[in-house]
Formats: C-alpha cells, sequence, structure tokens
C-alpha cells in the first residue's frame, strides 16, 4: 500500500473514535508499509492531534464510567455533593 493511501485509511480510522498509540501502530502493521512510513505517517498525526494519549484515557474512562457503572456514578454524587462541585 501507497503512504498516501496509508495515511488516508488511517486518519479515517484516528477520526471515527479516539485511539491510543498501540492500535494506530498496530493497525499501521497491518497495512505493510515500511518503517520508515510508518513513522512519518505517526509523526503527522501526533502533530495533528489525532493521536493523544491522554485524551485517550480520558474518553476510555468517561465511556467505561457512563457504561459500565452508571448507578454507582449516581449513588456517589448523591451521597458524597461536597466532591462534585
Amino acid at each position: 500500500m501507497e503512504k498516501d493511501a496509508a495515511l488516508k485509511k488511517i486518519l479515517h480510522y484516528c477520526a471515527y473514535q479516539d485511539r491510543s498509540f498501540f492500535e494506530v501502530e498496530t493497525k499501521l502493521k497491518s497495512f505493510e508499509i515500511t518503517d520508515e512510513e510508518r513513522k512519518s505517517i505517526i509523526e503527522t498525526l501526533v502533530n495533528e492531534s489525532f493521536i493523544d494519549d491522554g485524551r485517550f484515557a480520558r474518553s476510555f474512562v468517561r465511556g467505561y464510567n457512563l457504561v459500565a457503572y452508571p448507578a454507582a456514578s449516581k449513588i456517589a454524587i448523591i451521597v458524597f455533593p461536597q466532591f462534585f462541585v
């Protein structure tokens, strides 16, 4: 696969939802491009803020708390409102 096509595909992959550096690197390895091209694409994604591990972690935790423990979160807000002001 050529570099421009790989970049276009990975931009779409990253725009769909927040991705970690590891997920993007793994996906790029499946495209069968050279290591130099892969590093160049990753550098472009980081510079354009498509990859941000901090944003990924916040999004992951927020989603996990909303889906896995919605009742626990609501109970904590009711029981300990001083911590959620």
